[in-house]
Order: C-alpha cells, then sequence, then structure tokens
C-alpha cells in the first residue's frame, strides 16, 4: 500500500513539474541564431541538468546515451527535434581535419589535460571509477537552478548543417527541398540522470525538486 501511495505521488510530481516548465523559441535564419528562454512558470524551486554550451542533435534515449558519454558530446544540451509531417529527421555525423597533425596533436593535449582534471574531481568527490567520474562532472557541473517564477534566456549558434557548431566532429540534418518541416527543442530528463551524482552532491539540492519529464518548445515552420 505504501509503495502504492509513494509511486502516484512520483507521478503526481512528475507531471506537475513537467508542465510547469515551458521553453520558447524564436529564430533567426539569416544569421543562424536562436533564441531560448526557458521559464519556471511553478511555485517550486527547480533543479535541471541542462547543457547550454551548444543544441543538441535529438536523442530518444538519454539513459543510453549519458552512461556511453563521450567528453565534449553535448548530451544534455537542448535537442533539435526537426519533423517532417510525422517523421522525425534522424541526424548525420562527420569529421573535419583529422588528418592535419597539428590538429591531432591539439586534440591529444586537450584531452590530456580533461583527464587530469576528471582525476582530481574522482579523488574529491570519492568517485569509484574514472568512467562514472566523467559522466557525474558532465551533470553537476551543467545544472540549472531555477527558482520560482524565474526565467533564463540564451542565444544558440543555429545551423542544420553543424548542429553543435563543432571544430573537428559535426552533426547535421540532411533536408529535402520539396518537403516542409518544423523545428523545435525538446529535452528529456529521466531519474537515471541523478544516479550519478554523490549522495553529498544531493544533499546540496535539497531545497529543489529534481526535475524528471520531458519538455517541447513551440514549433516553428522551416523556410
Amino acid at each position: 500500500m505504501i509503495k502504492k501511495i509513494l509511486l502516484l505521488i512520483n507521478i503526481f510530481v512528475f507531471y506537475h513539474l513537467n508542465a510547469q516548465i515551458k521553453i520558447e523559441l524564436k529564430i533567426d535564419n539569416l544569421n543562424k541564431k536562436a533564441k531560448v528562454v526557458l521559464v519556471n512558470e511553478s511555485n517550486t524551486n527547480i533543479v535541471v541538468p541542462l547543457d547550454t554550451l551548444t543544441l543538441s542533435p535529438y536523442f530518444d534515449d538519454i539513459c543510453l546515451e549519458i552512461k556511453n558519454y563521450i567528453h565534449g558530446s553535448p548530451y544534455l544540451g537542448l535537442n533539435i527535434k526537426l519533423k517532417n509531417q510525422d517523421t522525425i529527421s534522424d541526424f548525420l555525423g562527420g569529421a573535419g581535419k583529422m588528418d592535419d597533425l597539428n590538429v591531432v596533436n591539439l586534440i591529444a593535449k586537450e584531452n590530456k589535460k580533461y583527464e587530469r582534471k576528471i582525476r582530481l574531481w574522482q579523488k574529491k568527490n570519492n568517485i569509484r571509477s574514472f568512467d562514472e567520474a566523467k559522466i557525474n562532472y558532465y551533470i553537476f557541473n551543467n545544472l540549472i537552478y531555477l527558482k520560482a517564477g524565474e526565467k533564463i534566456e540564451k542565444t544558440f549558434h543555429f545551423d542544420l548543417n553543424n548542429i553543435t557548431n563543432g571544430k573537428y566532429m559535426y552533426y547535421y540534418y540532411r533536408v529535402e527541398n520539396d518537403k516542409k518541416y518544423n523545428v523545435s527543442l525538446i529535452f528529456s530528463i529521466d531519474e537515471c540522470i541523478y544516479k550519478y551524482l554523490t549522495k553529498k552532491q544531493k544533499e546540496t539540492l535539497n531545497r529543489y525538486n529534481l526535475f524528471t519529464g520531458e519538455v517541447e518548445s513551440n514549433k516553428i515552420e522551416l523556410r
């Protein structure tokens, strides 16, 4: 009986938070910019794991993506959802300049610097493995704190030919001229995200509700 009550409470909280976060999207195609407003319309403080560095291609399984986290991939980013009628477009990927020795050396240098940082983070937070420390670092340092009624505004680079605005690796959507598309931004947060946080880290968040759910912005016709 107690388990059923707790389940009902969790379901209520899930839908309540999901309904109370809103994303507003405006696109400036000429200047390749997207203005995004994230609004906490509820009367409670909410924390949202959200990467605001770049936009992201559309992922349909955040638990799988975060489990296989690769440094530099914005899995917690706002996903660009490109839709033709009832069909969601798949993204494609590519790499450039990888045959340039200077670029290869630069990437190797950046990777070593990143590894040292994660090793220190792992030790500081008493995390079992290096891989878990990578995920933990990524999630904890991309938490957005929204007080009741608060909103944040962010302008992103918006280019369907280079979704994450990457220098070496890039993702893109293939757009066919004879088809009509709608563009929206969407993000989905599952409870699996929070299992990577330590007990001590979760205690620092006790004044906030941990957001779980899926939120999608207004849809804009691609021109």
